[in-house]
């Protein structure tokens, strides 16, 4: 929508200014993306609507406490679909280049669907001598619980064109995971670093191996950020808190 609405399609801008112009109200997720429509909605008519993660990812105290125990191996999530610009790449290189001592205490899962076999053959061929790496296809319901339940990283170094705000992130917070990010688009308007874990430069391999390295090296900070992730999931990022803002900005009152 930002190159949509820019002076380089200035017959694109005109139109869509056209109808934005006659609209009641815009909805954002976040306010980095209010500056979007700025220049052809006026400011009282944007909304700022954070999302949600669906309920049944939430995980309990009981789940939560047993997750963050750390009895075995630290499981680090990739959930999202492989296409060029989430990452992925970017992760299996850091993954090869982590210290042998750190790479064995971690199981690296990933999860989510290619654009192509030829993508995922690739992908394959990649991991192939990785011995901490499994790959699940793409998963849904229990499955895509049980892997975020089991998780104590989530992991999405995205730099992809068309990202908006993943909400594999708030996903990542209900299952009370740390999460490593950039920032880019939407997302720090959900992530602090520091607060919900650790910031990497995009396309920085590096930075990952890095990043991995702290959250293998310090359990305790880990499940410090871990547990603060599912409590602001809790507070903030459930379904009855987003449609109570939702029927607020529609004046429709309480359900």
């Amino acid at each position: 929508m930002r190159v949509l609405l820019s002076e380089q399609h200035p017959w694109l801008r005109r139109l869509n200014g056209w109808f934005l112009g006659r609209v009641a109200g815009v909805i954002v997720l976040g306010h980095r993306h209010e500056g979007i429509y700025e220049p052809l909605v006026s400011r009282h008519r944007i909304h700022v609507i954070k999302n949600f993660a669906p309920d049944a990812l939430f995980v309990s105290d009981e789940e939560l406490l047993e997750k963050w125990t750390l009895t075995g191996k630290r499981r680090v999530l990739f959930l999202s679909n492989l296409l060029p610009g989430k990452g992925y790449e970017e992760l299996v290189q850091a993954i090869g280049a982590l210290p042998p001592e750190v790479a064995a205490q971690c199981h690296f899962d990933f999860a989510g669907g290619f654009e192509s076999e030829a993508a995922l053959q690739a992908f394959k061929a990649s991991i192939g001598h990785l011995p901490n790496i499994t790959y699940h296809g793409t998963v849904h319901g229990e499955a895509k619980r049980e892997l975020l339940r089991q998780a104590h990283l989530f992991c999405l170094p995205t730099y992809y064109p068309y990202e908006g705000q993943p909400i594999s992130i708030l996903e990542a917070y209900a299952a009370g995971c740390a999460v490593i990010t950039t920032d880019h688009s939407g997302i720090f308007d959900i992530f602090t670093p520091g607060e919900n874990g650790w910031e990497v430069a995009a396309r920085s391999a590096t930075e990952l191996t890095n990043a991995l390295t702290r959250f293998a090296s310090n359990p305790v900070e880990a499940a410090r950020i871990g547990h603060a992730n599912a409590q602001v999931a809790r507070n903030v990022y459930r379904r009855e808190h987003h449609l109570a803002k939702l029927r607020q900005t529609l004046g429709l009152g309480e359900a």
